[in-house]
């Protein structure tokens, strides 16, 4: 096989490994948000319930600190998913024997 065929094929097999690491990342953000939801859901449960003897405005600032933690976990594990990908990008775009 010529030189240029054996790029080619590699280049091929890492813009492929670059599609499925992509979708892996996008993939861990959404369960990230999931379990983000989740836990925002199950808090409100526990907050809600009449046997937990709170206040009105307690509950409020509960809840508030609560989504308030989730948004920064949120925003956290985004800008983490974006740097990754900005990286693989670079990676896949740009083979180091070009």
């Amino acid at each position: 096989m010529p030189k240029k065929n054996l790029f080619r094929i590699a280049a091929d097999v890492i813009a492929t490994n670059g599609i499925t690491a992509t979708n892996v990342i996008n993939t861990y953000r959404l369960g990230g948000e999931r379990v983000a939801v989740f836990v925002d859901q199950r808090f409100a449960a526990v907050i809600n319930r009449r046997t937990v003897e709170l206040r009105k405005d307690m509950r409020s600032n509960l809840m508030d600190s609560q989504q308030r933690v989730s948004g920064y976990c949120v925003k956290g594990e985004h800008f983490g998913t974006d740097q990754t990908q900005n990286v693989l990008g670079l990676a896949v775009n740009r083979p180091p024997w070009v």
